[in-house]
């Protein structure tokens, strides 16, 4: 299965999680308190729209597809990510 993320989701699902998305984001200042706030409130609304996420009970619920997705890049020791352009 293959899930297509924003920057802004990935800071999202990071956020919810406590941790720091572990790639490289091209479209996000990661240096700016404010800008890695405004993506994580954009990232989680595009998720919750996409039904990959759902609040419950003042918290954000994963979908399992994007959970079993996104876990393991939490445990990794690193990794690489060399953006390619849109072709």
């Amino acid at each position: 299965m293959t899930i297509l993320l924003t920057d802004d989701e990935v800071v999202g699902i990071a956020a919810h999680r406590g941790r720091q998305w572990p790639t490289v984001l091209t479209s996000v200042d990661t240096s700016s308190a404010q800008d890695m706030a405004l993506a994580m409130v954009r990232g989680t609304r595009s998720l919750v729209v996409r039904e990959l996420a759902r609040e419950e009970g003042g918290s954000i619920r994963f979908s399992e597809q994007l959970e079993a997705l996104t876990e393991p890049l939490f445990g990794a020791p690193a990794l690489h990510v060399y953006p390619a352009p849109v072709s």
